[in-house]
């Protein structure tokens, strides 16, 4: 053979022809002669990049825990172990350091021990830190067994705890439905200080339940305030004017473009179908009318009413609506004291986060929520309803000839693309006759209000309580939230202790018993249903008590300056409303804030009719709607008309059981809450009973010189000699400024009881760390501790005794000439009493013959 005749033959002797011309030689010879042009800048700059580069692996959260965990050790390795020299830590280093810093860190404030997962994952920050730090770094099999090893050690001696931070909630379609309509119907009836608020908090739990997502994939994480608008922009909402059943729709198609994890990665955007909900009664949860409903408030539209949007939409081809704006946030920043919102800044998600604790206190959830709870119900809603059509990945994927890898990797879904069809309408009729769920989040028939506003000398004292430096912004923020937590829980206990009917019988009581009532009237005579209603005192609330009204709906915003006492550090915050406690004649105390009871379902009588319109009225009237409550109403700030909204107007306050059929409304909190305490419409039941009583009685002592009616000759004798038989007179105090006349004797009885009585001014003698107010007279002081501390009269007087009176007026008898009386009038006002009785002398009278 061939081979056998060259077996000397060597294959290394051959000359091969040149290779063939490379046809890619020349490809990127412009980015080589830059480089070349430019290499000692290049040369530098890689350089310096190379020694000062720091890990940025994760997202930005990720990066500061990683960090904390890192001054940790590294702080251990220095200062505990004296380590001069930075070294690649050693298993041993990093056992120590967990065994050290255990003792050190501060679990939560409900808890006993620190996180099990919280040390694990404080492991994991460290190799990686390591990793990228020291070249081959690895920890060994043995360091990982002695690290567990010891993670177990601690978790045995109660130093460690597996226990979960709080219980898993799943607030599916029909909770978050309730938490909207609860939101909705406590501003329309006890009306709101913006309804720009009150509609974007409902519509960011809608669209988080709605798109099953996060909140930080709608709103802004706080780790990235400063890399722009990361967030749900306009440009990411696309809503068409469709036709369904001969009906003016919409059809809404909603990008995700900052998902967990994806932030940065366009192609893995997220894309969710939404059609309008046609039926009336979810139109509070229907996220395609509340977008459209806030575009049109703050003028994300150039249209200023939905039928033009329509109209305009559909001139054009495509049926879409044309944002005005599409940079700014779908979610805005609310503005401080609730008064608006910042329409081109983005919220946090720690607003979704109190927006959400805001309506579950409204709505009379008990349980403690967060919004991932509203991602987990919207998950299970979808998972059990068969009905829902959902692309086969596993046919797909056998079509295109996709492995199981390429499935996983999520290629085979980038090729199915979005989806065509809406499922959030479907989940909600699947669901609306659903019952609650019997293990589900847990509902009361109370609703959590907020307590009185921080002031600086609170948050002082909280910060000592809770062990935090006072001086620290920080600190005084974490002191406000652990105080607000620890008040729900403590409602969240009570409820669930309390039966149905001892509630009802506390609320009774407090409403009709004469005992507990501090104000002199005849219990047995006076039957006036509102009698109690403060507009009937002798005593009425004054203007200044009025205005000062610490109310977290009715408090208007302030400037700071030296003279005002109120904590800078919470002026930024938007979840807190905090009042001058200088100017605040009555604050507004828990029992009265706790015994708010409204009944919140998902589809009951009580809900206002307003919510039940068809789709295109309700778009028009929420669109519109703008009657705000105000306690300080300026013109120029709250009479500003943008957008599709109407002149703002001030509006009254309506009764916390009008949800009852109670019609009393007023245009202050103050004389709301009071009204409350003793509002008798307690129930359905209870206001039917009330109206048969009151129907069966009428006006009928009419005043002969004004329009006004009573319903006994008492009251209207009473009317008649304080207001009309009154001759106006000034104060003869000696060395009393006020000499202009006071046209009636309720406006003098005022004056005397706040500038010349024995009474000293002073905060509450039961808690005057926590009510800070100051109160001028015995009967603003009397009203307080009758209703935040339910003391009777008896127990009144008590403490009347023991508080310091001013020594002006000395105990001594009547000195009028053939006065037989020897009795020795302990005050003021007895003595004047006994003149006006016994000798029919009026107060200018009788003034010479009680002078010092």
């Amino acid at each position: 053979m061939e081979a056998f005749d060259h077996e000397d033959f060597n294959s290394s002797d051959l000359e091969l022809p040149p290779p063939p011309p490379n046809p890619f030689a020349h490809t990127g010879s412009n980015a080589i002669q830059s480089m070349l042009d430019n290499a000692f800048s290049i040369r530098k700059s890689t350089k310096i990049n190379a020694k000062t580069l720091t890990n940025h692996n994760g997202a930005p959260g990720t990066q500061r825990a990683r960090s904390r965990w890192a001054n940790m050790y590294n702080a251990f390795a220095q200062d505990v172990l004296k380590q001069k020299s930075r070294k690649a830590p050693t298993a041993e280093d990093i056992e120590r350091f967990f065994d050290g810093i255990v003792t050190i860190l501060r679990p939560l404030a409900h808890r006993q021990a620190v996180s099990f997962t919280y040390l694990t994952s404080g492991l994991l920050h460290l190799v990686n830190t390591f990793t990228f730090e020291y070249k081959d770094y690895r920890l060994d099999s043995q360091g990982r067994r002695r690290i567990s090893s010891l993670f177990n050690k601690l978790l045995a001696d109660k130093k460690l705890t597996k226990d979960p931070v709080r219980e898993k909630q799943w607030l599916g379609c029909g909770v978050v439905h309730r938490l909207s309509l609860a939101l909705i119907r406590d501003s329309l009836t006890h009306r709101t200080r913006s309804w720009d608020t009150t509609l974007y908090k409902a519509l960011s739990l809608v669209l988080m339940a709605a798109l099953s997502a996060r909140g930080g994939d709608i709103a802004r994480m706080g780790d990235y305030h400063n890399k722009g608008s990361i967030c749900l922009c306009w440009k990411h909402v696309c809503v068409k004017v469709v036709r369904v059943d001969n009906q003016t729709a919409f059809a809404a198609e909603i990008t995700l473009a900052f998902t967990k994890g994806n932030k940065d990665d366009p192609k893995k955007n997220k894309v969710v179908r939404i059609d309008s909900l046609v039926e009336p009664s979810w139109n509070v949860s229907c996220p395609v009318k509340l977008l459209l409903i806030v575009a049109l408030r703050i003028g994300v539209t150039s249209e200023t009413s939905i039928d033009d949007v329509i109209a305009n939409a559909e001139k054009r081809v495509d049926k879409k609506i044309i944002w005005a704006y599409p940079e700014w946030p779908v979610q805005p920043r609310f503005k401080a004291w609730g008064s608006g919102v910042h329409e081109d800044q983005p919220a946090s998600s720690i607003q979704f986060r109190a927006n959400l604790i805001e309506a579950a206190g409204l709505a009379g959830i008990v349980d403690g929520v967060t919004t991932q709870d509203v991602r987990r119900g919207s998950a299970r809603d979808v998972a059990y309803l068969p009905s829902l059509q959902y692309p086969s990945v596993d046919a797909a994927a056998s079509s295109l000839g996709h492995t199981e890898a390429s499935k996983k990797k999520g290629i085979t879904q980038d090729y199915i693309g979005k989806p065509r069809n809406s499922n959030w309408g479907k989940v909600l009729d699947a669901y609306a006759d659903a019952p609650m769920e019997l293990f589900g989040v847990q509902f009361v028939n109370s609703s959590l209000k907020r307590k009185r506003n921080y002031t600086s000398q609170d948050l002082t004292a909280l910060c000592k309580e809770y062990g935090l430096d006072p001086t620290l912004h920080a600190s005084r923020q974490k002191a406000s939230r652990a105080s607000a937590a620890s008040r729900r829980q403590q409602w969240a206990t009570d409820q669930m202790t309390a039966t149905e009917t001892d509630a009802t019988n506390q609320r009774t009581t407090i409403g009709t018993d004469a005992s507990k009532v501090p104000f002199d009237y005849d219990a047995q005579t006076s039957t006036d249903p509102t009698f109690w209603d403060p507009s009937l005192w002798e005593n009425a609330l004054c203007e200044a008590e009025q205005a000062a009204v610490t109310r977290t709906r009715d408090v208007a915003p302030f400037v700071y300056d030296a003279q005002t006492s109120i904590d800078p550090a919470l002026l930024e915050l938007d979840n807190f409303i905090i009042a001058d406690p200088q100017t605040s004649g009555v604050a507004i105390d828990d029992a009265i804030v706790d015994a708010y009871d409204p009944t919140y379902s998902m589809h009951d009588a009580s809900t206002p009719p307003e919510l039940l319109t068809e789709p295109l009225d309700f778009l028009r009237f929420f669109s519109r709607y703008n009657v705000l409550h105000i306690q300080e109403w300026d013109e120029a700030v709250h009479g500003v008309v943008s957008g599709s909204r109407d002149k703002p107007t001030q509006g009254k306050l309506s009764c916390y059981n009008a949800v009852h059929g109670c019609t009393y409304q007023t245009a202050t909190a103050t004389r709301l809450d009071t009204h409350f305490v003793a509002c008798r419409s307690t129930s359905a039941e209870a206001h039917q009973a009330l109206q048969a009583k009151i129907g069966a009685r009428t006006r009928q002592h009419q005043c002969e010189k004004c329009p006004m009616a009573f319903y006994t000759a008492q009251t209207l004798k009473k009317h008649v000699v304080g207001v009309h038989d009154w001759t106006p007179i000034g104060c003869e105090e000696l060395g009393c400024e006020e000499q202009l006349p006071f046209s009636t004797n309720k406006a003098y009885q005022k004056h005397r009881a706040q500038y010349h009585s024995n009474f000293i001014p002073t905060t509450c003698p039961i808690e005057p760390l926590t009510h800070t107010t100051m109160y001028i007279t015995w009967d603003d002081l009397s009203r307080h501790l009758a209703v935040s501390h339910k003391m009777a009269r008896g127990e009144m007087q008590q403490l009347k005794a023991s508080l310091p009176m001013r020594s002006s007026w000395t105990p001594r008898a009547c000195t009028f000439e053939g006065c037989t009386s020897a009795e020795l009038r302990k005050t003021r006002r007895a003595m004047s009493t006994h003149f006006a009785r016994a000798h029919k002398l009026k107060v200018a009278e009788a003034s010479k013959y009680m002078k010092d």
